[in-house]
This record gives structure tokens, sequence and C-alpha cells, in this order.
């Protein structure tokens, strides 16, 4: 009898599974969006598969920045965070978690190139490093200036917000 009870859970655990869509691979593709840059609106997960019951790989907070790469059905979407980390980890995020809409909403990352990076919030304070290019964190906005934090080990550095582009470049993420 105890068998039978290990065996039953073993088969309903694994209808469930394939029921819920997590073995689920097959792609449609939407030519609007595909290669879009969005942003996270509510703090979730990269999943391995297009469902939360499967294994996670990474954060996404609100403000992250990610590019669609494709689309699994109406809900999931094969996303790659826009990071500032060697390793980009490609999977699948719902879309109530994200949005398009990067005017109405305040990414915490974008790009800069060949920017200048001050050492205060001031067009007169020193220029720490020039004609810097790359993928950056925004830790803080202040009187139309953004405090940054940038890859590589730089120290943190100021920005003007008018030259930080939203659309991060494919070289980037790729």
């Amino acid at each position: 009898m105890k068998t039978f009870k290990i065996f039953l859970i073993l088969m309903v655990s694994t209808v469930f599974l394939l029921f819920s869509g997590c073995f689920n691979k097959s792609t449609t593709q939407n030519k609007n969006v595909i290669g879009q840059t969005a942003i996270i609106t509510k703090s979730t997960f990269v999943f391995e598969q297009p469902n939360e019951v499967c294994n996670n790989f990474q954060p996404l907070e609100q403000g992250n920045l990610i590019r669609i790469i494709s689309i699994e059905n109406k809900n999931w979407y094969y996303i790659e965070p826009v990071c500032l980390g060697d390793t980009l980890i490609e999977g699948y995020v719902n879309k109530k978690y994200f949005t398009f809409d990067l005017k109405n909403n305040v990414p915490n990352q974008g790009y800069i190139n060949k920017e200048d990076l001050y050492e205060k919030p001031d067009a007169k304070s020193r220029i720490l490093f020039k004609d810097m290019s790359g993928v950056i964190s925004i830790d803080k906005r202040e009187n139309d200036w953004a405090y940054c934090s940038y890859p590589g080990g730089k120290e943190d550095v100021w920005i003007k917000e008018a030259d930080i582009s939203y659309l991060v470049p494919d070289v980037l993420v790729k």
C-alpha cells in the first residue's frame, strides 16, 4: 500500500509538470517585440521554463532592463537580462512583470556611448573618465543627473541623465 501511494504521488507530479508547461519548448515569434528592450515593473526571476513552478536562475529587480528574444505563449516571453556581470542568463519571464513603456517607468540600468563621467552632479566638476561606453547601474537621480555604478571596478560617478540611453545595443547583451 505504501509503494502504491509513492507511485501515485510520482504519477500525479509528473502529469502536473507535463500539463503545466514546464517541459514545453515550442516558440512562436512576434516580430513587433522581438529584440525590443523592456523594463521589469515588479521584482521576479528569470525562470528555466515558462512556468513559475520550474527552477529560477536569476533575480530581476524592479527597474531592470531586459531584451525580448522570443514569445513562448500569450503570457511567457524568452528574454535576456541587460546586466553588469559577465554571465548573461537567458530564460523566461511572465509578461505581468514587465512593460515596454520605458518613459513612464524608471529604469535602474542604462547605456552610455562615449560619455564623460563626473565626480559631482555638475558639468563644471572634475571629469573622472572621458568617452566611456557600456551598461551602467543607476543608484539615484538628482537634478537631471544620475549617480551610477560603472562595471569593471571603476568608482561610482555622476552622468547627465540626458546622456543615458535605455535602448541597449545588441553587442552588449550577446
